[in-house]
């Protein structure tokens, strides 16, 4: 590190925005941060990064499931690991509530004959969703390359026609929803989600965890994974 970036970060212990917007820049024009992930960060609603940046808007998940996927689809374009960091965060969010999401799933017509899951179906389902995302944020850790394959193209296209010639329909966000819910990628979210967590929440873990990991402040999804590594050994 530099005289400079020593100066700027002396200065960001301050507490002052301003000197941490300094330091941002300065480390990402020293590359020892992804300009990318400064953006992403900054599109999140970090105030520093905003001030680094100049940025005044903040991004929000809109307000139905399917702006949900464009919003997601939005933030994808920063980095390859983004979609599936913020599956993780909102897993995370939902595992400890999956019951109430696994009851959901139950068709009306046999809820309404009073058949419901026992206690060890909804405990097993319950473990199963966790496992899901303990393999998904072993796969994150372990992630160097992009993944290839039909997913992570018809992501890129559609990116750049939703947010760059506002072009995308709403049948090609169902359609990424679809391939979301294949085995390219353990990118969805159970069926009946919404009756655990709201929007809002859904926000609101997808910001708390992306944040800290775009600017270098720390890995939620790798200090879960090797927490549980070492509880387990």
């Amino acid at each position: 590190m530099d005289e400079r970036l020593r100066d700027l970060e002396r200065a960001a212990a301050t507490g002052s925005v301003e000197a941490e917007a300094k330091l941002l820049d300065g480390r990402a024009k020293a590359g020892e941060l992804d300009a990318d992930l400064l953006r992403l960060a900054a599109d999140l609603g970090d105030p520093v990064a905003q001030a680094a940046l100049g940025f005044n808007t903040s991004w929000t998940v809109g307000s139905s499931p399917l702006e949900l996927i464009f919003a997601l689809l939005h933030i994808a374009r920063y980095h390859h690991q983004v979609m599936a960091r913020a599956h993780a965060a909102v897993g995370r969010v939902i595992a400890p509530r999956y019951r109430k999401v696994y009851s959901s799933q139950i068709p009306l017509e046999v809820s309404v004959e009073g058949i419901t899951a026992s206690e060890e179906e909804l405990e097993a389902e319950q473990q199963e969703y966790v496992e899901s995302l303990d393999e998904l944020e072993a796969w994150i850790v372990d992630w160097v390359q992009p993944p290839d394959g039909d997913w992570q193209g018809a992501v890129d296209r559609l990116c750049r026609a939703a947010f760059d010639q506002k072009e995308a329909s709403e049948e090609d966000a169902e359609r990424v929803e679809a391939l979301m819910r294949t085995e390219q990628g353990p990118w969805q979210l159970p069926a009946g989600w919404e009756a655990a967590l709201s929007l809002d929440e859904v926000q609101e873990a997808i910001r708390r965890e992306l944040i800290p990991w775009a600017l270098g402040r720390g890995d939620p999804v790798r200090e879960r994974f090797f927490s549980s590594s070492s509880s387990s050994t």
